[in-house]
């Protein structure tokens, strides 16, 4: 994949998680962050795992320091 790519699937996955937490709130039920990872198209490729899949989103944004001599996953 590339870095845009990746970027791309990181927004999509925040969307989903942010969109989910919503649902679930209007609803009154308790937040369940994996619920929208159980029907995702991209689950596959990500593995479920948000850190990875949202960290060149997060580094960039400067919501966390970049790693030094980290490839993107």
């Amino acid at each position: 994949m590339t870095e845009q790519e990746i970027r791309d699937m990181g927004v999509r996955c925040a969307l989903r998680h942010m969109d989910s937490l919503r649902i679930q709130a209007a609803e009154k039920r308790m937040a369940e962050f994996i619920e929208p990872c159980e029907t995702c198209p991209e689950l596959e490729t990500c593995g479920a795992d948000w850190s990875k899949t949202t960290r060149l989103n997060r580094e960039e944004s400067g919501y966390i320091k970049k790693a030094p001599n980290k490839s993107v996953p």
